[in-house]
C-alpha cells in the first residue's frame, strides 16, 4: 500500500492514545510523508519579457520561466500555475520585482485560488517612476485546499492607460501547512 499523505486532524486522532498497539507501520510511514509535507514552486530569475496590463484589468502573471523544487505540488512555469496534489492547508508566498513604464501608479498583486481572489493574500505599492523597479510580498494560509485547486498570480494598476509590467524576479511557492 502507498504511503498517504494525512490531514493533522487525522494523525491527532490516529495518535491520540496507543495503549491498544494499534498504530500500523504503514500509519507510522504515514505521518512521516505528511511531516515532511508537500511543496511546490515556479519562478522567473532576470526576466526580460514584458507583459501588457490595460487600467483596472486583472491579468494572470505570464512571466514566470522555470519550475522549482516539488513534491505533492505541480509546478507549471509554462502556464504559471501551481496544481495542489494533496488537500490540506497550506503557506503561500509571492515574491516579485518589477518595473514598468508607467508613472505615479499603485500596483496590486494578488494570489488566485481557481482564478478567484483569496482575501488578505495581496500586496500593493507604488510605482513613482518609470525608472523604478519596486517589489511586492504576499504570505498567508490558503485552507481547504483540494486536489486539482490551481494557484496563480494576478496583477492590476490604476495608471489610466496600458502600461508594460516587466517581472524581474519572481517566486511562488506553497508548502503543505496541516
Amino acid at each position: 500500500m502507498a504511503d498517504t499523505q494525512r490531514k493533522l486532524a487525522d494523525l491527532q486522532t490516529l495518535f491520540a492514545d496507543n495503549t491498544t498497539k494499534q498504530i500500523s507501520p504503514h500509519d507510522q510511514r504515514d505521518a512521516l510523508v505528511t511531516t515532511l509535507g508537500a511543496y511546490g514552486s515556479i519562478h522567473c530569475n532576470d526576466g526580460s519579457a514584458s507583459q501588457s496590463v490595460a487600467t483596472a484589468t486583472k491579468v494572470v502573471v505570464n512571466q514566470f520561466t522555470a519550475n522549482g523544487a516539488a513534491s505533492g505540488v505541480t509546478p507549471d512555469h509554462a502556464n504559471d500555475k501551481l496544481t495542489v496534489g494533496i488537500a490540506g492547508d497550506y503557506f503561500v508566498s509571492c515574491v516579485m520585482s518589477f518595473a514598468s513604464n508607467g508613472s505615479d501608479d499603485t500596483f496590486e498583486a494578488r494570489i488566485l485560488k481557481g482564478g478567484a481572489e483569496v482575501n488578505g493574500l495581496s500586496g500593493k505599492v507604488e510605482h513613482a517612476l518609470a525608472a523604478d523597479e519596486n517589489q511586492v510580498v504576499i504570505t498567508g494560509i490558503l485552507d481547504d485546499l483540494a486536489a486539482n485547486d490551481i494557484i496563480t498570480v494576478q496583477i492590476e494598476h490604476d495608471d489610466g492607460g496600458t502600461v508594460t509590467f516587466d517581472v524581474k524576479q519572481a517566486n511562488l511557492c506553497m508548502k503543505l501547512w496541516g
